[in-house]
């Protein structure tokens, strides 16, 4: 099968369902091959557990969430070995991670007093969502409250889930039914402020998974589109807040992962098995995410050939690389290789445009990666684990500010002559001739008349 890396049409182009389209060879003997426009009103992806420890991501920046809604703050962290450090917090006026105001912002993620048990993080780094699991020992001690809250240890050992993230197609296969229960959407709710049904806010205490209640999904892979009973989930005017577009919670197969979601809600009850919704967010290896929404990156756009084959859009490489620091702890990163010169994962930071020295990101500062990968270094297939080396294509050396004003004192300076302005003559080249008639040539190849 062809793989095909994008598909791109100009903004004022609009591309329907079952519209045809041409692939055109230009040149002697140029054709028109067509193909069929497959498009949906969402795209669904799959989620695979990748599991790590907190010493696997040591240093790696790690973006976190205080508040809810309009009103939250996004701190920047990073787990130094002891502490989630807080490094920066985002201006959302212009996007950029700036300072910490001294008595204000905190100095790292207080740990005594958690509304979870588990921490939720992002990272571009680490290929999007993590999860840092503090209770997985039953370390985590609760706190009576309204709502009640968590004390939590953290070490280097403590599990980490983070989630590779791959598009479905049609030639994939899928579970005969998906179920649901955090942020399921609901086709009779698509376009109000909340578009979900929830089936994870309480425990259902006494229930069973078997007997949970919990929405069910199909997937059609004929049109790419999920299913609620015979009901398209396809959202085209979502309500303000989701402009943006409307995401699922987990989807997953009840068949394989329902009895994951039992858990003791009652101490000392002898019948205390019940239904936790909530840890389908944690406690489920292989996941759905269901995405729809006006926008072209919420939707699915696929070519069809004249044999009826789907021309599947190649994702980029995904590639694990361990990164050693100066005081040689290690750090791993999920890196994306797009094609030649585009490896793109690696996190960065903000230096001062004369000293280059690290400061907080601004309209003054000029961005940088956070580090270099040494010439010839390995990276691995996270897939298949057939490894890589690297090599730079261009290389930058940046000069620091001496922290001696006076260690250059004794360098020998070697002086040049250089040109002054007699040496320039003007370089005419005549005048511009006169062009009739369409080129003949386009960059290289001979245009058919």
């Amino acid at each position: 099968m062809d793989r095909l890396l994008w598909v791109w049409f100009p903004e004022e182009v609009t591309i329907n369902n079952g519209d045809t389209v041409y692939k055109v060879t230009y040149g002697p003997g140029g054709t028109e091959d067509p193909y069929t426009v497959l498009k949906s009103g969402g795209k669904l992806k799959k989620y695979t557990l990748s599991p790590l420890t907190l010493l696997d991501i040591k240093n790696v920046p790690l973006d976190y969430s205080v508040g809810q809604g309009p009103q939250s703050t996004n701190y920047r962290v990073k787990w130094d070995g002891a502490d989630f450090t807080v490094l920066a917090k985002l201006d959302p006026m212009n996007g950029f991670w700036g300072p910490l105001e001294e008595g204000v912002d905190p100095e790292t993620i207080d740990l005594t007093s958690l509304s979870y048990d588990t921490l939720f993080l992002y990272s571009q780094a680490l290929h999007g969502n993590v999860q840092v699991k503090l209770n997985y020992a039953g370390g985590c001690t609760p706190i009576p409250g309204s709502p009640p809250t968590f004390s939590c240890p953290a070490t280097d050992s403590t599990p980490v889930n983070s989630y590779t993230e791959e598009v479905i197609y049609p030639s994939d296969t899928l579970p005969a039914e998906l179920a649901c229960f955090g942020n399921c959407p609901d086709p009779a709710k698509l376009t109000t402020e909340d578009p979900y049904n929830h089936y994870d806010w309480e425990p259902q205490v006494g229930v069973l998974p078997a007997s949970a209640s919990y929405a069910t999904y199909t997937f059609d892979t004929a049109n790419m589109v999920l299913m609620s009973d015979t009901t398209p989930v396809v959202a085209t005017n979502p309500a303000q807040n989701f402009q943006w577009g409307i995401m699922s919670g987990p989807l997953f197969d009840p068949t394989v992962y329902l009895g994951n979601l039992e858990c003791d809600m009652v101490p000392g009850d002898p019948n205390p098995d019940s239904t936790c919704g909530w840890k389908t967010w944690g406690d489920i290896p292989e996941y759905y995410v269901w995405e729809t929404g006006p926008n072209s990156w919420n939707q699915f756009t696929v070519l069809v050939d004249g044999l009826g084959t789907v021309e599947e859009f190649e994702p980029p490489l995904l590639v694990s690389y361990t990164h050693t620091w100066d005081d040689l702890s290690t750090s791993l990163f999920y890196l994306e290789y797009s094609g030649f010169g585009n490896l793109n994962g690696i996190p960065g930071k903000c230096v001062d445009l004369d000293t280059g020295a690290e400061i907080p990101c601004g309209p003054y500062s000029r961005w940088v990666p956070q580090f270099s990968i040494p010439e010839g270094s390995q990276v691995d297939d996270v897939v298949t684990a057939t490894p890589y080396i690297v090599k730079p294509l261009e290389m930058e050396q940046r000069m620091a500010e001496a922290a001696d004003p006076n260690s250059c004192a004794e360098l020998t300076l070697k002086t040049y002559t250089l040109p002054d302005l007699a040496a320039w003559v003007d370089p005419n080249i005549g005048d511009e001739p006169v062009v009739e008639g369409a080129p003949a040539v386009i960059g290289g190849v001979l245009q058919i008349r």
